[in-house]
């Protein structure tokens, strides 16, 4: 039956015109599993078969937009392994390249609970905003943005997207490749829609998976070779949960309208991929070689197609001249997608950077994150262009169509028994450009054991970084007092006042503050042994520097944060006198190796002068002496030190468990008022730590000197 075939298509092409026939491939999507289109590539060039028009959706758009723009199999493999995968599929821009209150946003709230307020309250439209993997994009198509035909590329291209407003197919036939690619590949719900006119982008493979009808009636192939990505069925229990029905339902879909096109394929390729899934980024070597196996087993039909190797050269070479310099000197940069004022700013940022310089990868990117990191825009990306033939490249900027204004919501729960449980609520709106460009408004509430609201104004004076910043407060909190290792009392702490800050930041790592708070602070028992009650009216002054250069909020891999608050409180009411406070903290970080992050902590604080009833510093809880309560010891005066290790469970940057670890460390620390009690407490941590959507989660114990010990758990922020 197999030669009858091999013979039936022999004759078929002898039938044909003289020269050899054209020869077409479709590749379909898959997520992961197009990754294999690398191998059955590879296969074809071993073997001398020519490509003379390639198509594809979404994975299977971008290993054939690779292909299309010149690049031979071995390169295409290069790129994929090159590609922070994760990165790619992130939320938003990463933390190095925030500004630096956007990285105080996501260290006060390390989660992805962040709502836009634009029009009302509303989810993100994706999980990711898509810039990152724009700007994978941009690496290798950023170069044939003025295509006036996609017929015009080293190979004949097509791939398709889905227009959620029609509901119908889009086929991509000219434009900036980089932006039918960034289409094609927009996973619902994983990818916000890519905005076209009236038209709202998301991936072909909704409606067309494997667009053989399109290269049928668009490139006209003589023979038209179909790489199918045929996924295990998941097995019952798999099905039984929403999001696992959900899932499945829209892959039942995707299998269907794939079905109807392979009839429209005179050769099928099917990669076998039984113990692979969509989501194995990591696995592209075992994709590859699945892709290059499919294409050994047609062989006999495939080699039918084979040139000698003059043909060969020749089409090696003719796709080589059609190919674009992935390099260009920039003398102008064109700025789109944004109001004047901000095109201006950027303008100015990307003219001192990029113009008149050789173009470079990773300064581009740097340049196009930092634009996204103030929290406006949801994507920056690039292209090359040519005005009045000079090189040029022309940035477009798309806004949040959610925000700002924005809300970003967090939880904090934590405890080691019933009685030392403690669960808050918390949020920070804000609004940007409120009463000037730059200018900010920032409302903090909590709500719990810990009931609070802050508001902040910061107004940027002029442009070198300088800003004020007035600001009022008023909080409600109940603390526990312990004696020993016993509860004895629960004090209401209150405290309202306002103030304002002269500050200066440098650049996007630091900042310092000068400023004056005027409180009013009351102290009283509301459970348990009576204390003395306590009402102040504390005029305050202070000076507060931070650095931070770490690349993420909850467990960073490198850097160091840094802080030190100096306060002097005057005009306080007898019988006490003018007193003073100063509290530093310091957390450093780096790798070893491929899943050890090892991070190191000091703290440490002390009064400066007379002493209140109530003491002013406190060390209980996880990774704050973890052996103890929260609060358990009170002093005048504090030093805390850590040294933790975590141990990610998973080497693969999309695998859930690369964001969980084994953790382990040891503290030393005390608090104390006399300095006869100076001696330290040490304690040991076991625990297992987690990076979820609604924060860090820690569950684990410690076991310390004097007798001390805890089970505890934490949901919310760590270090």
């Amino acid at each position: 039956m197999r030669t009858l075939l091999v013979c039936t298509l022999a004759l078929s092409l002898a039938a044909q015109a003289p020269t050899r026939p054209k020869v077409g491939l479709v590749l379909s999507g898959g997520s992961a599993l197009g990754l294999s289109h690398i191998g059955v590539l590879k296969w074809l060039e071993e073997h001398h078969i020519p490509v003379d028009a390639i198509g594809g959706t979404s994975m299977g758009g971008l290993v054939g937009g690779l292909y299309a723009t010149g690049h031979s199999a071995a390169e295409i493999e290069t790129f994929v392994e090159d590609v922070n995968w994760s990165e790619a599929f992130a939320g938003g821009a990463p933390f190095r390249d925030l500004t630096y209150r956007r990285r105080e946003d996501k260290r006060a709230f390390p989660n992805s609970l962040e709502l836009g307020l634009k029009g009302g309250i509303s989810l993100p439209s994706g999980f990711s905003s898509g810039q990152e993997v724009g700007l994978t994009l941009a690496r290798f198509a950023a170069p044939y943005a003025e295509m006036r035909s996609f017929d015009d590329l080293p190979t004949p291209f097509r791939c398709v997207a889905t227009d959620l407003i029609t509901g119908k197919s889009v086929v991509f036939r000219d434009g900036p490749l980089q932006f039918a690619l960034r289409a094609t590949m927009s996973l619902p719900a994983v990818f916000a829609p890519v905005p076209d006119g009236n038209r709202m982008l998301v991936d072909g493979g909704v409606l067309n998976n494997l667009p053989s009808d399109v290269m049928k009636a668009e490139l006209k192939p003589d023979v038209l070779i179909a790489v199918a990505l045929i996924d295990e069925p998941p097995k019952k229990e798999a099905v039984s949960s929403l999001l696992g029905v959900a899932t499945r339902t829209v892959s039942v879909m995707i299998d269907e309208n794939e079905r109807r096109n392979l009839a429209l394929a005179d050769l099928v390729l099917a990669p076998e991929l039984k113990d692979l899934k969509s989501g194995d980024f990591g696995k592209a070597k075992d994709f590859i070689v699945r892709g290059y196996e499919a294409a050994e087993r047609k062989k006999r039909f495939l080699e039918i197609l084979a040139v000698n190797d003059e043909q060969w050269q020749a089409y090696l070479a003719e796709r080589k001249r059609k190919r674009r310099a992935e390099q260009i000197t920039p003398r102008f940069v064109d700025v789109a997608g944004v109001n004047e004022v901000q095109r201006r700013n950027i303008d100015k940022q990307l003219d001192e950077k990029l113009e008149g310089k050789p173009t470079e990868i990773p300064a581009l990117e740097n340049a196009m994150t930092r634009i996204t990191g103030d929290g406006r825009h949801q994507s920056a990306t690039y292209n090359f262009v040519r005005r009045n033939g000079e090189d040029g490249l022309a940035v477009s900027v798309l806004d949040r169509t959610n925000a700002p204004p924005f809300l970003d919501l967090g939880l904090d729960l934590q405890g080691s028994d019933t009685a030392d449980l403690r669960f808050g609520v918390s949020g920070r709106i804000t609004f940007l450009d409120v009463g000037q460009p730059g200018a900010e408004w920032r409302t903090d509430f909590q709500v719990g054991l810990t009931n609070s609201i802050a508001s902040e104004y910061y107004w940027r004076a002029g442009k070198k970084g300088w800003f004020l910043a007035p600001r009022g407060l008023f909080t409600r909190e109940n603390q526990d007092v312990y004696q020993g290792k016993k509860r004895v009392a629960q004090v209401l702490i209150r405290d309202a006042g306002f103030g304002g800050d002269l500050g200066y930041q440098r650049g996007r790592n630091s900042e310092v503050r000068l400023g004056y708070e005027l409180n009013s602070e009351s102290f009283k028992e509301s459970i348990g042994t009576p204390l003395l009650p306590l009402n102040n009216a504390l005029q305050t002054v202070r000076a507060k520097y931070t650095f931070n250069n770490q690349d993420q909020p909850l467990i960073p891999a490198h850097g160091v944060y840094f802080t030190t608050d100096m306060r002097w409180n005057f005009d306080v009411p007898a019988p006490y006198v003018p007193f003073g406070t100063i509290e530093e903290r310091l957390v450093a970080a780096r790798t070893m190796g491929d899943r050890y992050i090892l991070l190191g902590l000091v703290t440490g604080g002390a009064l400066v002068g007379h002493s209140f009833e109530f003491p002013v510093f406190s060390l209980g809880g996880p990774y704050n002496m973890s052996s103890l309560a929260q609060w358990q010891q009170r002093g005048d005066r504090y030093y805390d030190g850590a040294a933790a290790v975590f141990r990610a469970f998973s080497v693969d940057p999309l695998s859930a468990w690369n964001r969980a670890y084994l953790t382990f460390g040891v503290e030393v620390g005390k608090a104390f008022s006399n300095f006869d009690q100076v001696l330290p407490v040490y304690d040991g941590v076991l625990g297992f730590f987690m990076k979820t959507p609604i924060g860090g989660v820690l569950l684990g114990g410690s076991l310390g000197t004097e007798g001390n010990r805890k089970l505890f758990f934490r949901v919310g922020r760590l270090f």
